[in-house]
């Protein structure tokens, strides 16, 4: 199959599909409209209240239109994601920067379309990587969220979910211990065939220890064992290579437009993850 078959499937789990997640957040909403997918939180920003771009682009005035509509007070700060590598949402990205849009975060979209030889791959024995059952173990994933991630108690009260999120079958969070002491967190959400993989951390005084590794196969794994067939997440610089090395290949670039000024935001991704 050819890559673009595989960005397509990328960007529809990462973007088209609205993410389950949202229905456990704190005034999470989401809702189709003309092919775009609109999503917000009750938190201010473009990396929270966003619109995805994934068919036919529509025009700035069109897009601006709908955005208005769905987001209503927040609809100044908004952001607009898609493939920023697809020649066929050029036309849509010179208007947004002709219109002082500034591009405030570009990620690759990762792929592993073969999830069989990550139930061989070698992980460190001493980390015990369990599912989250309980409201209390949830709590103790996000007080990890917050250190890893360096969040303020405000943001974290909005992307934290509710204890619903657990009896959820198209999410599982991750906690990995050792001796006890939980030391890493993934979190994984299934879109159909595919487990999307997000907010791998390891908390900084137990990173290079194969963790990061350990956390991805974990979610990997748990994926497979609800029905996934292929993986799919985004990356950052550091965590990059590692995701490289267990197979994960770039497919496309998920760029992230804001206007006027983008507000300081820490979206729950894999930034506390190395190794």
């Amino acid at each position: 199959m050819s890559e673009r078959h595989w960005a397509r499937r990328a960007t529809y789990a990462l973007l088209t599909a609205p993410s389950p997640l949202i229905d456990h957040q704190t005034g999470g909403r989401t809702r189709v409209i003309d092919g775009l997918t609109f999503s917000a939180l009750a938190l201010n920003g473009p990396t929270f209240n966003i619109v995805a771009v994934t068919g036919t682009p529509p025009d700035r005035e069109r897009l601006e239109t709908l955005a208005s509509e769905f987001f209503g007070a927040n609809a100044p700060s908004f952001g607009v994601i898609l493939e920023g590598d697809d020649p066929a949402n050029a036309g849509l990205q010179a208007e947004l920067s002709q219109r002082g849009w500034r591009i405030v975060e570009e990620e690759p979209a990762m792929i592993l379309s073969d999830l069989q030889p990550l139930e061989r791959t070698s992980v460190p024995a001493m980390l015990m990587v369990e599912v989250v059952k309980t409201p209390e173990e949830l709590d103790v994933f996000f007080a990890l969220v917050l250190e890893i991630f360096k969040l303020t108690p405000e943001l974290l009260a909005g992307l934290a979910t509710a204890p619903s999120a657990l009896d959820d079958p198209r999410l599982f969070f991750l906690l990995g211990r050792t001796a006890g002491v939980p030391v890493a967190i993934a979190l994984g959400a299934m879109v159909e065939e595919a487990v999307t993989i997000y907010g791998v951390g390891v908390r900084s005084t137990r990173r290079r220890q194969g963790f990061g590794t350990a956390m991805t196969v974990a979610a990997v794994r748990e994926g497979i064992r609800r029905g996934a067939t292929l993986a799919v997440l985004r990356a950052n610089p550091l965590s990059q290579p590692l995701y490289e090395r267990l197979g994960f290949r770039v497919v496309c670039l998920h760029r992230t437009w804001a206007f006027p000024e983008p507000e300081p935001a820490t979206p729950l991704k894999s930034d506390g993850m190395n190794g």
